[in-house]
């Protein structure tokens, strides 16, 4: 039996865990929390495609989607959280600068080596746990200033 954190392979049978959003991660605001369940559901597609095999084909469009969706979502995220006087605003814009630094270090190395599978395994890492411990760390505590 072989595995990493979210794939358990035992001869020819697969047990993917594929990360889902629950309302653990819910904000308070209707718009983001669509916005969020949309970066779950490109995830879980990546992760899919990634173990069918198929990685390399959608590779390079899932970090172009990524980079594009993030941007704009980002920009509207850090609007509301400055519109209701949210605490983590700040730690929220840096940790967005961080994410779109890594999706454009991925974006190069991609250009300048084409796919490489360890890569798309590292870059689906990053993701599950961005989606994870950012949202459920940082864009949660919106909904305590939402509520106020």
């Amino acid at each position: 039996m072989v595995g990493s954190d979210r794939i358990l392979t035992c001869g020819n049978y697969r047990v993917i865990q594929v990360i889902k959003w629950t309302e653990a991660y819910a904000t308070g605001i209707a718009e983001i929390d669509k916005q969020h369940k949309m970066f779950f559901r490109i995830v879980e597609d990546f992760r899919l495609s990634h173990v069918e095999g198929r990685g390399a084909t959608v590779y390079e469009q899932v970090v172009n989607l990524l980079a594009a969706y993030a941007r704009g979502h980002f920009g509207y995220e850090e609007s509301c959280m400055h519109a209701h006087n949210c605490p983590m605003a700040a730690n929220n814009k840096l940790e967005h600068t961080q994410f779109l630094r890594f999706i454009e270090r991925t974006r190069k190395q991609y250009r300048l080596h084409g796919y490489r599978d360890h890569e798309s395994e590292e870059l689906l890492g990053t993701l599950e746990d961005w989606l994870t411990n950012h949202i459920g760390k940082v864009d949660v505590h919106l909904r305590d200033c939402v509520s106020k």
